[in-house]
């Protein structure tokens, strides 16, 4: 592949993680072991309100409700420990004060001293589970009253008036004889409003099959359920699970109905946005650079992206109902085994690996693989994710173990992204390692890359927890400063703590560094690329006047 090619394919990975990162409806973090957040993406800006800037500039545990700190804090250490965790559930602090219940994937993976996880908003699930609860039982309750007394059903109004959901009584033309309190509120009519009123003119029902069907059925059987839309006092529509139970006080009076109705509306939404999230995943999955697949149980390959039969150089047909891991190259496929194994059986949630995959032209291509268990509502094992990556395209830089070019235009271009959204000035720092070609002629290349590593520690003292380093590749690092502090004091103090080192660690060289900075202008923005470019500048100038 040639540089340019290798370039290209960078790039686009880079937006599909991106295009991940910001079109996810799931709440996706990555944290670092001192507590502090080192990136979120769009969907916790929009489900807490705070700016993403305000959240990565505390630890992430001032915003956890006070009475489930000690236990997501302990959950924590069972997982930076390598334990097993089955999920976990928190509330969260929103920035109007209230609280959001998040449920925790147990898929969580620590690497490289970065905690990342997945998180979904359970909040309307809670709050429609009580409803639907508390729903069931006056149902249950009311039925059970008109199946008990055989007196007026309107001598049980106290009764309805307890109730949390709307509840009619009507005659069979649909005339409303009672109206209750929940009612009231849901629709806007009051009871005097609605009393006689024939009740589907009034609310202008919208029925999922003509309403003469329904009165016969409700006649043979005695009750009807369903799902209806209707209008209120406001003109706006909502949908409602809907539930009639027919009643007669003996066989020589009219029957009346009684009807209960629990307002969906937002279940809908919930479900509708669900649809979405998951048409955005399959856009995704399928345009995806990196390969892609999904696997059933037994390890065998029922889905795979365009990606992923480019890398292994198979049609679809020849890779459908294969286990993947005959694709890998021989001397770790029984490792690969082991580890799928486990996660199936439930002792893990996934696992991450490198190995060497054989193509179809018999060609091994190193490439590291991450697999996930993904577990339905009931927390049952349904199907298995993994995701191949050619090395040459990680995220993380094998050495110095920052993140790698890769990852810092990834990052850094979504930073930027909202930073103009909230009119901050980040600032990029650029620097380069002085003198690596004399210590690998002088030392060999084994204390070269030692002195790689000691960059990179350094850089970690100097800038803050919520900044990000990373290394572009060779003696070149790259640092994103978000919380806009002065970036020409971070070189200075850049500079302060490279001396400090030296004095403590004891090389046969001394290590130096050539830096130089530049401001994100929110007024006047560019992409990342360019902001580097101008830093790489400013670090070439330093590095002419240090010279003289």
């Amino acid at each position: 592949m040639t540089d340019e090619a290798s370039r290209s394919t960078e790039r686009a990975s880079g937006a599909d993680l991106g295009r991940f990162f910001d079109l996810s409806t799931d709440l996706l973090c990555v944290v670092g072991l001192d507590g502090y957040v080192k990136a979120l993406n769009p969907a916790w800006e929009r489900t807490l309100g705070y700016p993403i800037g305000e959240l990565i500039s505390q630890p992430f545990a001032e915003f956890l409700h006070p009475d489930d700190v000690a236990r997501v804090l302990a959950e924590l250490k069972r997982v930076t420990e390598g334990e097993q965790t089955s999920g976990l559930e928190c509330r969260i602090r929103c920035r109007d004060g209230s609280y959001r219940s998040v449920w925790w994937s147990p898929r969580v993976t620590v690497e490289n001293g970065l905690l990342y996880a997945v998180a979904r908003d359970i909040t309307d699930q809670r709050m429609q589970q009580e409803s639907l609860r508390q729903s069931e039982a006056s149902f249950e309750l009311l039925a059970e009253a008109v199946e008990r007394h055989p007196i007026t059903i309107r001598e049980q109004a106290h009764l309805l008036e307890a109730a949390h959901d709307a509840m009619f009584v009507r005659d069979l033309e649909g005339r409303v004889l009672f109206w209750n309190r929940a009612a009231e509120e849901l629709y806007g009519w009051t009871r005097v409003e609605a009393l006689g009123r024939d009740l589907h003119s009034l609310l202008e029902t919208e029925f999922p099959q003509p309403f003469e069907s329904i009165k016969l059925e409700l006649i043979e059987l005695g009750r009807w359920e369903g799902q209806v839309s209707h209008r209120r006092w406001d003109g706006t529509r909502i949908v409602v699970d809907t539930r009639w139970v027919l009643h007669r006080e003996d066989e020589s009076a009219e029957p009346v109905v009684l009807e209960v109705n629990t307002d969906v509306t937002q279940r809908r939404r919930v479900e509708a946005d669900l649809r979405e999230s998951e048409a955005r995943f399959r856009a995704v999955f399928e345009s995806a650079a990196v390969g892609m697949a999904l696997l059933d149980m037994s390890g065998r390959l029922v889905e795979a992206n365009a990606a992923l039969e480019q890398l292994l150089g198979y049609g679809t047909d020849e890779l459908l109902g294969q286990p993947l891991v005959d694709f890998v190259h021989p001397g770790s496929e029984q490792d690969e085994r082991e580890r799928f194994e486990r996660m199936v059986a439930g002792e893990r949630s996934g696992y991450r690996l490198e190995q060497r995959y054989l193509r179809k032209d018999g060609t091994a291509i190193p490439v590291r693989v991450t697999v996930s268990l993904v577990r339905d509502h009931a927390g049952q094992p349904e199907f298995v994710a993994r995701m191949v990556e050619d090395m040459s395209l990680a995220l993380v830089d094998e050495l110095t173990g920052l993140g790698n070019r890769r990852a810092f235009f990834a990052y850094g271009q979504q930073q930027l992204k909202v930073a103009e959204r909230e009119h901050r000035s980040p600032a990029v720092v650029f620097v380069d390692v002085d003198g690596t070609k004399s210590i690998n002629d002088t030392f060999g290349h084994a204390e070269g890359d030692r002195a790689l590593v000691d960059v990179a520690q350094v850089l970690t003292r100097t800038f803050r927890a919520s900044d990000f380093a990373a290394r572009l590749g060779g003696d070149e690092f790259c640092v994103l400063m978000f919380q806009g502090d002065d970036p020409q004091r971070a070189v200075e103090r850049l500079h302060r703590e490279l001396r400090k080192w030296n004095r403590q660690v004891r090389r046969p060289y001394r290590l130096a560094v050539s830096a130089g900075a530049a401001q994100f202008d929110w007024e006047a923005p560019k992409p990342i690329e360019e902001l580097i470019g101008e830093a790489d500048r400013a670090m070439y100038l330093a590095k002419r006047k240090s010279s003289f």
